[in-house]
């Protein structure tokens, strides 16, 4: 049976998100008012590969979509989605503050002015080469969401536990 599904997301920066779309080889709809099976969504609709239908974003809080069962769409597609946007986000925030990013196969690396480097993947942010506060200093101007850093046993490196989205 065909429904309408509801989840909570954060896709509030629109240059992320349509990053993260094509790279999922999607495409941006744009704002409006979206069809899905049997009703529709207001927001920002995308299509992605495999989709029947858009997935909408609803006041960049929440995604609306119809996968039926998986018939129309396969959900594993929206943990990618989100993984995606995260590493865009990254890339994003590290370009504005003139540091060099690279893909890697599992995130992002970010190639801090220091030495350091800053990897990003799917739940942790690995820092290494950084001394003292500059470690936080880094995730700061990142604007990383962790909730908590704890120190490596090697000397310079830290490690943080990225935060979900709500």
């Amino acid at each position: 049976m065909s429904h309408t599904a509801q989840i909570a997301a954060d896709y509030a920066d629109l240059a992320a998100l349509t990053a993260a779309v094509e790279k999922l080889g999607g495409k941006v709809l744009g704002e409006g008012t979206h069809k899905l099976y049997s009703s529709t969504a207001r927001g920002i609709g995308i299509m992605l590969p495999g989709w029947t239908y858009p997935i909408v974003i609803v006041n960049s809080e929440r995604l609306e979509y119809d996968d039926y069962n998986g018939a129309w769409g396969n959900v594993a597609d929206l943990d990618r989605l989100h993984e995606e946007y995260s590493w865009a986000l990254t890339e994003i925030a590290a370009q504005r503050c003139g540091w060099q990013t690279e893909r890697t196969a599992d995130g992002v690396c970010v190639y801090h002015p220091s030495g350091a480097t800053i990897t990003v993947t799917g739940d942790t942010v690995d820092l290494v080469g950084f001394t003292g506060g500059a470690c936080q200093e880094a995730m700061r101007q990142l604007a990383l969401p962790v909730d908590h850093v704890q120190a490596k046993a090697s000397m310079g490196e830290c490690q943080a536990t990225c935060q979900e989205a709500e």
